[in-house]
């Protein structure tokens, strides 16, 4: 394990150095490539380790590139742009940009970290599976958890050395970042379209360290948190819970090596004006499509509220199965259920599930009536004193506390869906919007359901 730490270390260290410039870089009145080089660098140029690069992004919905820039000044005293990682072909179609950019120092080396350790993970669970003691043991449910973190990093570590320059363009996300912004100024006057949790919780302390003013200042770094820290999070905190509910671990393994792999390969394809919704496998690729930008919202890539919501959610589940049955537990849980709310509104519907995990933790307790009592009391104050936040907005930008800041979708696919207008359960039932839900998440749900079958014989 030294030897591989090592190496580790000096992977990181080769990839430090000074700036190259190649010759027959293109160069660039400005940071716009599509509009054509302005000549080409005779030979080489070495810049020194102070020269910083100004990172530009290419968008075409839903999907951007980004590439580094190098400023460089010319003998006349102009200033161009040179962009080592943009390649120019002329074809019999046009002129063709393949648009690149320098893979983040350590992604590789990481990359072959996680394989290493994997693959070594792997190997012990074969040689100790049928060993005397070992099943049901911590060693292995750890050994499983372990992995499960190996595998999910290893695929998206993969995924990302493949379309390596490749984000999500700006969508929902602004609205979310303007939330951040907007607190951070002190700034409560909106109107904003989405919930104050994620852009508080999460984007406000990003915006914050990071300085952050924009979308693209924000969005590589957070993806990379986001893809790499949160969601592989919910998956192994997913895991401990189903161990909590007393499925063995090697059924919770399973299960959650499905919720590993699956969001790699599932696609949607949405075909509003047709009514036609429905999903498949596929793998992914560094071309900008929409089938690239499905696995990027589905592997939590992205600066969206999904990932964060679902980390939230999946430990106040664990929360509710494993804190000792305390008066001080139930308000600890109504805290964070509460934060998954106002992350995303949604989240409340997953209350029975929050409830019934609490009542099998206290089941005892709740016999004496001053203790069940007790507890509705302080699980629903903390609840609504951490709600009363967004009831605030409510009131302050809508005129009402249940008027929710929320854009369902598109106004032309679902008019009367604006922030002043509120939830609307009409904009929900329209029938392309039920038939979107059900055929593009058909897998999904199908998988769902039929996961209920490891929960036979848990303690419920």
């Amino acid at each position: 394990m030294t030897k591989i730490l090592l190496l580790f270390l000096l992977f990181l260290t080769a990839a430090a150095g000074a700036i190259t410039l190649p010759a027959g870089s293109p160069l660039y009145r400005d940071t716009d490539p599509k509009k054509g080089p302005v000549g080409r660098l005779p030979e080489a140029v070495a810049l020194p380790d102070s020269d910083k690069p100004i990172r530009a992004f290419f968008a075409n919905h839903p999907m951007a590139y980004y590439s580094d820039f190098y400023r460089l000044a010319l003998p006349d005293g102009k200033e161009v742009f040179a962009a080592p990682h943009v390649v120019i072909d002329q074809t019999e179609s046009g002129v063709r940009f393949t648009i690149g950019a320098p893979p983040p120092a350590g992604r590789g080396a990481l990359l072959a970290l996680c394989g290493i350790l994997a693959g070594a993970g792997a190997i012990a669970f074969i040689r100790l599976r049928k060993s005397p003691g070992f099943a049901g043991s911590a060693k292995e449910k750890w050994l499983l958890f372990a992995l499960l973190i190996l595998f999910r990093q290893l695929l998206m570590l993969n995924l990302l050395s493949r379309t390596n320059n490749l984000i999500c363009a700006p969508g929902d996300e602004p609205g979310y970042l303007k939330v951040a912004l907007d607190v951070l100024q002190n700034r409560w006057d909106g109107p904003w379209s989405y919930p104050i949790g994620h852009g508080l919780l999460f984007l406000l302390p990003a915006a914050w360290l990071t300085g952050a003013q924009s979308y693209y200042e924000l969005a590589i770094g957070f993806s990379y948190f986001s893809a790499l820290v949160l969601a592989p999070a919910s998956i192994g905190i997913g895991f401990l819970a189903l161990r909590e509910l007393g499925v063995s671990a090697r059924k919770a393994f399973a299960g959650c090596l499905l919720w590993v792999v699956f969001p790699f390969f599932w696609r949607y394809i949405p075909i509003w004006d047709a009514g036609l919704f429905t999903s498949y496998f596929d793998f992914a690729s560094a071309r900008m499509s929409f089938f690239n930008y499905t696995i990027e919202i589905a592997t939590g890539f992205n600066m969206m509220s999904d990932t964060p919501s679902t980390f939230l959610l999946i430990l106040t589940l664990y929360t509710a199965l494993r804190m000792p049955p305390r008066l001080r537990s139930i308000a600890i849980v109504s805290a964070l259920f509460a934060l998954s709310c106002l992350v995303r509104l949604n989240n409340i519907f997953f209350a029975p599930a929050v409830g019934y995990a609490l009542y099998t933790r206290h089941r005892e307790q709740i016999r004496c009536l001053r203790y069940l009592g007790w507890g509705l009391l302080i699980g629903t104050g903390v609840y609504l004193a951490l709600i009363a936040v967004q009831l605030y907005v409510n009131c302050r930008q809508f005129g009402s506390p249940f008027t929710f800041s929320y854009v369902l979708h598109y106004v032309e696919n679902a008019p009367g869906s604006r922030p002043a207008d509120g939830f609307r359960w009409s904009t929900f039932f329209r029938s392309n919007n039920v038939n979107f839900l059900a055929g593009s998440n058909f897998a999904i749900w199908t998988l769902g359901i039929c996961g209920l079958l490891f929960l036979r014989n848990v303690r419920l």
